[in-house]
Parts: structure tokens; sequence; C-alpha cells
């Protein structure tokens, strides 16, 4: 939601103020953000918990003796080996663990998608509708407004399928989470073909640009899979999953202004929505292969 709700306030504040200013409403947002996750999140890690649990129960206790697992498992490990467990191991497991890959792949060509087709609005309002700066920053708004409309599908989701499942028959298989996906990441190539099409009323491309929220659904329950299958590795491919998507989404807005200007907004969008229906292709191969994959990885636990 954040990255369609930044261009209101700057479409605004830059013709007035300059291009600076448009940065200075991430200092507005990000600093108080990261005080409140700084100072209120709390450790999730279980290995973690249990270590900083050990070391009070030291200090209570005066028994040195007392260790968690990670400790125990750790003193005998040297820095090296430590090193590559944190640093090379999320790596390792997206090049040799199929399901990791594809999802880090999908993830990392969403995000991309996503903020190339960002690229498109200025040259569509501007020149087709005659909005100016502020108003064609106010376009965005129709993409966070999908987003809030998905959110209900995947809560309703997880309490009306998930929840009893687990209720019933214990943990469910993982491609359980996937579901919402194997139709929500079908709206973003529909909603890029109807934008790239769309010559008519400004309210079309607009109402086309809710189809974004397939991005959400998709991203959201990949988020999920991916702990469930891998609990012990989850942050650092977390971790690893963020360090491509930002790599590939910054190559993006590079490559997205030369797109439209040789193809077209139009042909560019479409280039846009071939990607993301070969992104779909690869989802629903996630979902009905994902049980094969995990029997044959070294790493998955479900």
């Amino acid at each position: 939601m954040a990255p369609a709700t930044g261009p209101i306030v700057a479409g605004f504040f830059v013709p007035v103020k300059g291009w600076r200013w448009s940065l200075w409403e991430n200092y507005w947002l990000s600093a108080p953000v990261f005080l409140l996750l700084l100072f209120c999140l709390p450790e999730t890690s279980s290995d973690n918990i249990l270590l900083r649990h050990a070391a009070r129960l030291r200090k209570v206790t005066g028994n040195a003796s007392i260790r968690s697992q990670s400790e125990i498992t750790q003193q005998h490990m040297s820095a090296k080996e430590m090193a590559f467990e944190a640093l090379v191991k999320p790596w390792e497991m997206n090049i040799l663990e199929p399901a990791v890959l594809l999802t880090t792949l999908y993830a990392s060509l969403c995000y991309a998608i996503f903020y190339t087709f960002f690229e498109a609005f200025p040259l569509v309002f501007p020149a087709l509708y005659n909005f100016s700066s502020g108003e064609s920053g106010l376009a965005f708004l129709f993409i966070p407004i999908g987003v809030e409309l998905t959110i209900p599908v995947c809560l309703a989701h997880y309490a009306y399928y998930v929840e009893p499942g687990l209720l019933k028959s214990g943990t469910p298989e993982p491609e359980v989470w996937l579901k919402p996906g194997l139709i929500g990441n079908f709206l973003v190539p529909i909603g890029l073909f109807i934008f790239a099409l769309s010559s008519v009323h400004w309210i079309g491309p607009l109402i086309v640009a809710v189809c974004q929220s397939g991005s959400y659904i998709v991203l959201n329950i990949l988020f999920t899979f991916i702990p469930n299958i891998y609990p012990k590795y989850a942050a650092s491919l977390f971790a690893a999953n963020d360090a491509a998507r930002s790599t590939l989404t910054g190559a993006a807005i590079l490559f997205g202004p030369p797109l439209f200007v040789n193809l077209g907004v139009g042909g560019g969008v479409s280039f846009l929505a071939g990607l993301a229906l070969l992104c779909s292709v690869g989802f629903y191969a996630l979902y009905y292969f994902g049980g094969n994959l995990r029997k044959r990885s070294r790493f998955a636990v479900a």
C-alpha cells in the first residue's frame, strides 16, 4: 500500500517545493514506524527466545551450565560455519530448492511488474486525460483500495477453511495456504491487459488498477507458505527473498521508461501482462507439485 500512496503526497508537493520534498515524506513515515518496531515488536524466533531465557536463568541461579539448544549446537561450530549458515545457506536453498527458487522468482517478478506498471501512470493520465501532477498522484489511490478489498478474502480463507482444518486434523498441507492465489494470481494479468487496451473514460483504467490487488493476495500467502515448510530458515529466506525483490525492482524502475517509449503504453503494459501470465503458470506448478518437491527436499520439515 505504501508504494501506491506515496505519489499522492509527492504529486501535490513536488511541483511547488521541488523533487527533494518527496524524500521527506519517507522520513516522516519511516522514522516513527522504525521506532515502533524497535521497541514494540516482540521476538518470534524460538531459538532466540530460549537463548535469552537460558541467559536469565544463568544470571538468577548462578549455574553456568544452563544452555539453550542453539548454544549447545553452536558451541561445536566454527565462526566460518556459523557465517556460512547465516549468509550462504539462504542463497544455497534458493538455488537447490525448487519451491524456494520459484517463490523468490515469482515474488521478484510481481514486485518488478508492480513498480514498472507505476511508470505508465504519468504517461497515461496527464497525456490522455489531462490530469495534473496532483490528480495523477490521486490515481494511485485505486491500488490500495483494491488491496483493502482483498483483506477480507484472505481472512475468510483462514477463518472458514484453514482454521477448521487445523482443529479437525492438525497441521494441514502447506499448499492449503496457496488456494486463494489460484484465483488472485490471474487478477494481475487480466487487469494489465484491460489497462493496455483501454481508451475510454479515465475511470476505466483506474478501476482496472484495482486488479493489482492480486499481487497482495499472492505475496501474502507466499510469505505464509515459506515458513510453514522451512521454519528454521524462515528469517534468512525472507531476507534473501527481499534482497532479490529489491534488486529486480530497482532494475525495473530503470528499464520501465525505455519499455514504454519503445513499445508505447499499450505495448509495454501488454508485455508486463504476458510476464504476469507466465508467473501464474509457475504459481499453479507450485500448488500442484509442491508436495513432491517437499518430499525430495533436504531442508523442508513439512
